[in-house]
């Protein structure tokens, strides 16, 4: 029995909901498609990774039962996390105006 054969066979099947198909561009037809997911996927992880930066660094400040160290490094992810932040929103807004006009 060839190996990919007994592999398909051998997961469960709520997992099994038919042949695997990668995802279609739908929509996408030019470069301009191209390059606003591209902006809109990378500025939405960015900005998920800034949020978590500032959560970890509040936890931090809680959590460092009075330690001067923790608490600076917490406010400096605070402060670096919020600085990120507005550069992104900052350069999301620049390429969007550079690139697709004020559309």
């Amino acid at each position: 029995m060839p190996l990919l054969t007994l592999l398909w066979t051998s997961v469960p099947r709520c997992f099994a909901i038919g042949p695997l198909r990668l995802p279609r561009l739908v929509g996408v037809t030019t470069i301009d498609d191209v390059l606003k997911n591209i902006v809109s996927f990378l500025g939405t992880s960015i900005i998920g990774i800034c949020i978590a930066v500032f959560a970890i660094g509040g936890l931090m400040i809680i959590l460092a039962a009075g330690k001067e160290d923790m608490i600076q490094k917490g406010k400096t992810m605070m402060i670096g996390s919020v600085i990120g932040l507005a550069v992104v929103l900052g350069a999301g807004a620049l390429i969007r105006l550079l690139f697709f006009g004020l559309s």
